[in-house]
C-alpha cells in the first residue's frame, strides 16, 4: 500500500469518526462569554478563590433598575406593570436577600445586652437611671404605629432596634407612602427594581430572556412624559460583549467568506471549484466546534471568532491542490498530482497543529480551545481534501493556467527574488534576528487587565452614577483575614475595622464592611454585659419604667427574662444566618482556619490601607486586578518560551529531512517575521502583551507552511507561487480582519497575525534563494 492509499484510508476514518462526533455534539451545543473563562482560575480550595467566588456570586447576578419620570403619579401606577412583566420572565428572580431579611432580627432577639451600639454605650455611661427611664418612655409612647406588648418585653430601650438598624448598609434608597422604593438623583425620583437573575449572566440563552423581557419593560416605561431609565449590572455588560462578538464573528466570517469566493472565481473560474472548496472549510469548522464541546462542555465566543477565522487557513489546502491541477494542465494525472503534494501538506498541517496546540501548554482555558478547535479543524479540513478531491478532481482541467497569470506570477516572483537577493545568507539572517530579539527585550510592555478590557463608555458612566445615587458599591480588592479560632478571628477583625475607620474618616476609602458590622466581638460583648448589668438591671432601670407603664408584675417578670445578660454570641451561631443572607460579610472555615473577607469601598491608597493594616497578625490585602496583571506578565514570559520551544521541535522535526542548515532556512523565514512584526507594532506606540505573543505561534504555524511549500515544490514552482499567494491574502483576510475587533485582546492577536503573515509571505522565498546561493 502506497503512502497517498495509506493517508487517504486515514482521511476516511478521520471523517467518519467526526461525522458521528457533530451528530452527538453540535444539537446540544452552548457558548460561554465570559472573558474571565479565558484565564486561568485560581486554586478552588484556597481561601482567596473562595472568597472571590462568593463575591462574584453575590454580585454577577445582580440587576438594578431605575425608573424616573416627571409624573409621579402616573410612574407609581405604572410601576406594578413593570415589575409583573420582568418578574414573568423565567430569566429573574426575587432577590434572595430581599425575602430573607427577618433572619438577622429574629437572630438578635434575647440579646439586648451583648449588643449595644457606641451610641448606647455612651449614653449607658453618661446617662442617669431616671434619663435613660424618661427616654424609654418617650421612646414607646411616641412609636409610630402604638406601643406593642411585644417590642416592649424584647427590647424596652430600644437598644436593640438602634444596633439592628446600624447593621444594615448605608444607602440613600428611601420608600414612599406606597412602600415603593426610590432615591432623588438631580432633583428628579427615581424608583429601584431590584431583580437578581436565574442564573449566570454569562448564558446566552439566559441573556436573549432577559433581553425581551428588559426591553417590553421600557418600552412600557417609555410611553410616560419624560421617561428615563438607569441601569446597573454584570448583565449589561455580558449582553454588550455578546453582541460585539457576534457582531465581530459576523465580520471576521463574512469578509473572510467573501474574499475567498472572489478570489477563487477570479483566479479559477469555475462554480464548481468555489463550491468544492467550501467543503473542507465547512467540514473542518463544524468538527473543531465538536471537539471543543466536547472536550470542554461549552464553546467561548472567542474560539468562534477564531473559528470563523479559520476558514482563511483551512482554504489553503484547497488553493494548494487547485493551483497544482491547474499549473499542470492537461497533463494532470489525480494519483501523481495527489503523491507529490502529500509532503508538504502533511509537513504544513504537522507544523501548523505544533503551533496551535502550543497554545494549551500556556494555561490559558480560552486558548486550549483555540488550539483544540484549530487543531482539529485543520486535520479534518486535510482530511476532507485527501479523501475527496483525488476522485472529484482526477479529471485533467479543461483550460490550464492563463498566460496573464503565469506571467504575473512569474513576473512577482522575480522581482520578490530580486529584492530579497541581497539578504539571502543565513549567517546575515541569523544575525539580524538575534539583533531584533536584543532589541525587544527593551521594548515596552503591557499586562493591566484593564487595558485589555474595553467596557462601553456609556455602560461605565451610567453604572458610576447609579452607584454613586444609591450610594452602594464595593471595590474589587478586599482584606482577607485568618485565625486558628473564631473568637481571635473576631478580636483581629475588630482591629481592622478600628483602623479602617481611621482610613475612612481620612478620605484614603469611601467604606468597608466588616463581620463587625453585624456582630460584636466576644471581648466587646462582655463589656456590653458588664455596662448593661450596672446601667439597667442593678440601677433599676427596668423596674422603674415597668411601674410608670403599670405593667403587670407577668409582663414586668417576661420583660426581666428578655433582658437577662446573654451567652456570648459565637460566630458559630451566627454562621446559618449568615448563608442565608449571603449580602453579608463572609466568614467560613476551611482546614481548621477560621476565615472573614472586609469588602472595601472606593478605596484610593492601597499601600496607604495596607501600612495601616501592618501588624494585624493573619490580615492581607488583596488586589485581584493587580494579581491578574502579574498572572498576564507570567504567561507572556511563558509564551516567549513556548515559541521558542515550538522552534526548536520544529527545527528537530525537519532537520530529518533536510539536514541542520535546510531547517534552518525553513523556519528562519517565519521567526525573522515574527521579530521584525513586534518591533513595527512597539514603534507604533503599542506595549507588547501576551496576546502578542501568543499570535506569533500562529505566525509561525501558518508561515512556515510556506517555505515548506516552496523547499517542498522542485519544479513545480509556478503553482506553488500562486497557491502561497492566494492562501496569504485568505489569511490576511480572515485574521487581519481580527485587527478591527474593539476588544484588545482580539486586536493585538489580530494585528500581530496580520503584519506576521505579510512579512511571512515575503521572506518566504528566501529559503529557496538561500539553497541556490548554497548550491553556487
Amino acid at each position: 500500500m502506497n503512502s497517498l492509499s495509506l493517508a487517504r484510508r486515514l482521511s476516511g476514518f478521520w471523517l467518519l469518526v467526526m461525522l458521528a462526533l457533530m451528530v452527538w455534539q453540535l444539537p446540544k451545543l452552548a457558548l460561554n462569554s465570559n472573558i474571565l473563562a479565558l484565564f486561568p482560575d485560581a486554586d478552588s480550595r484556597s481561601a482567596e478563590a473562595r472568597v472571590e467566588q462568593a463575591f462574584s456570586a453575590r454580585f454577577e447576578r445582580r440587576v438594578v433598575l431605575l425608573f424616573g419620570a416627571d409624573d409621579e403619579v402616573l410612574a407609581r401606577k405604572t410601576l406594578p406593570f413593570l415589575t409583573e412583566t420582568l418578574r414573568q420572565c423565567d430569566c429573574f428572580e426575587v432577590a434572595a436577600a430581599d425575602s430573607q431579611v427577618g433572619l438577622l432580627d429574629q437572630f438578635y432577639r434575647g440579646h439586648n445586652a451583648s449588643l449595644l451600639t457606641k451610641a448606647w454605650r455612651d449614653k449607658l455611661s453618661n446617662l442617669t437611671p431616671n434619663q435613660l427611664v424618661d427616654q424609654a418612655q418617650r421612646r414607646l409612647l411616641t412609636r409610630p404605629g402604638g406601643m406593642s406588648a411585644q417590642s416592649l418585653i424584647n427590647d424596652p430601650l430600644g437598644s436593640l432596634s438602634d444596633f439592628s438598624r446600624a447593621t444594615a448598609p448605608s444607602t440613600n434608597i428611601r420608600l414612599d407612602q406606597a412602600g415603593n422604593a426610590y432615591i432623588s438623583l438631580d432633583e428628579r425620583r427615581y424608583y429601584v427594581l431590584p431583580l437578581e437573575l436565574n442564573g449566570s449572566p454569562f448564558n446566552v440563552a439566559l441573556q436573549n430572556r432577559a433581553r425581551e423581557a428588559l426591553a417590553r419593560a421600557a418600552s412600557r416605561w417609555a410611553d410616560l412624559p419624560g421617561a428615563d431609565v438607569l441601569k446597573t449590572g454584570a448583565l449589561f455588560y455580558t449582553l454588550a460583549g455578546t453582541d460585539q462578538a457576534r457582531q465581530e464573528i459576523s465580520t471576521v466570517g463574512a469578509g473572510s467568506l467573501l474574499g475567498i469566493i472572489l478570489l477563487l472565481l477570479l483566479v479559477f473560474r469555475s462554480p464548481a471549484l468555489l463550491l468544492l472548496a467550501f467543503v473542507p472549510l465547512i467540514t473542518g469548522v463544524l468538527a473543531g466546534l465538536a471537539v471543543s464541546a466536547l472536550v470542554f462542555g461549552a464553546v467561548h465566543v472567542m474560539a468562534l471568532v477564531f473559528g470563523a477565522a479559520l476558514v482563511g487557513v483551512a482554504i489553503d489546502y484547497s488553493l494548494h491542490y487547485f493551483a497544482a491541477r491547474m499549473a499542470t494542465g492537461r497533463q494532470w494525472v489525480a494519483s501523481e498530482g495527489s503523491r507529490r503534494l502529500l509532503p508538504p501538506l502533511v509537513l504544513g498541517l504537522a507544523t501548523s497543529v505544533v503551533g496551535y496546540l502550543s497554545f494549551m501548554a500556556a494555561g490559558f482555558p480560552g486558548f486550549s480551545q483555540i488550539a483544540v478547535l484549530s487543531s482539529a479543524g485543520l486535520v479534518t479540513a486535510l482530511a476532507t481534501v485527501l479523501f475527496c478531491y483525488p476522485s472529484l478532481l482526477a479529471k485533467a482541467p479543461k483550460r490550464a493556467m492563463p498566460t496573464y497569470l503565469q506571467r504575473l506570477v512569474r513576473g512577482l516572483s522575480r522581482a520578490h527574488e530580486y529584492i530579497l537577493q541581497p539578504l539571502a545568507r543565513p549567517g546575515w539572517l541569523l544575525l539580524v534576528l538575534l539583533l531584533l530579539i536584543g532589541w525587544l527585550s527593551l521594548a515596552p510592555t503591557s499586562d493591566s487587565i484593564r487595558q485589555m478590557q474595553r467596557p462601553d463608555p456609556a455602560l461605565v458612566q451610567m453604572e458610576t452614577r447609579v452607584r454613586e445615587s444609591l450610594g452602594a458599591g464595593a471595590a474589587l480588592q478586599y482584606v482577607l483575614l485568618q485565625a486558628p479560632s473564631d473568637t481571635v478571628l473576631m478580636h483581629r477583625l475588630e482591629k481592622a475595622a478600628e483602623r479602617l475607620q481611621t482610613l475612612q474618616e481620612g478620605s484614603v476609602l469611601d467604606g468597608f464592611d466588616a463581620l463587625t458590622r453585624v456582630l460584636p466581638s466576644p471581648r466587646q460583648q462582655q463589656e456590653n454585659r458588664a455596662l448593661w448589668q450596672s446601667a439597667v438591671v442593678d440601677a433599676g432601670v427596668l423596674e422603674e419604667l415597668a411601674q410608670r407603664l403599670q405593667l403587670t408584675d407577668s409582663a414586668y417578670q417576661q420583660m426581666l427574662d428578655a433582658s437577662a445578660t446573654s451567652n456570648t454570641i459565637t460566630l458559630k451561631a451566627l454562621q446559618p444566618v449568615l448563608m442565608g443572607r449571603p449580602d453579608l460579610p463572609l466568614y467560613f472555615v476551611e482546614e481548621g482556619l477560621h476565615y472573614s473577607a472586609i469588602s472595601l469601598t472606593a478605596p484610593r491608597e492601597l499601600d496607604t490601607i495596607k501600612q495601616a493594616l501592618a501588624g494585624v497578625d493573619g490580615i492581607t490585602l488583596v488586589d485581584p486586578v493587580a494579581r491578574t496583571d502579574r498572572l498576564l506578565q507570567h504567561y507572556r514570559h511563558s509564551a516567549t518560551g513556548l515559541l521558542l520551544l515550538a522552534y526548536g521541535v520544529i527545527a528537530l522535526l525537519l532537520a530529518r529531512r533536510y539536514g541542520a542548515p535546510g531547517a534552518l532556512m525553513v523556519i528562519l523565514p517565519p521567526a525573522l517575521a515574527s521579530a521584525v512584526s513586534l518591533a513595527l507594532i512597539s514603534a507604533l506606540g503599542q506595549a507588547l502583551n501576551v496576546f502578542n505573543m501568543m499570535a506569533l505561534l500562529l505566525v509561525l504555524g501558518i508561515g512556515i507552511d510556506y517555505t515548506l511549500f516552496l523547499r517542498e515544490a522542485h519544479s513545480e514552482q509556478l503553482g506553488t507561487r500562486l497557491a502561497i499567494g492566494l492562501s496569504t491574502l485568505t489569511t490576511v483576510l480572515s485574521f487581519g480582519l481580527l485587527a478591527l475587533s474593539a476588544t484588545a485582546a482580539i486586536h493585538s492577536f489580530g494585528l500581530t497575525v496580520l503584519i506576521g503573515i505579510l512579512l511571512a509571505y515575503f521572506l518566504a522565498p528566501l529559503v529557496v534563494l538561500a539553497r541556490t546561493t548554497t548550491k553556487a
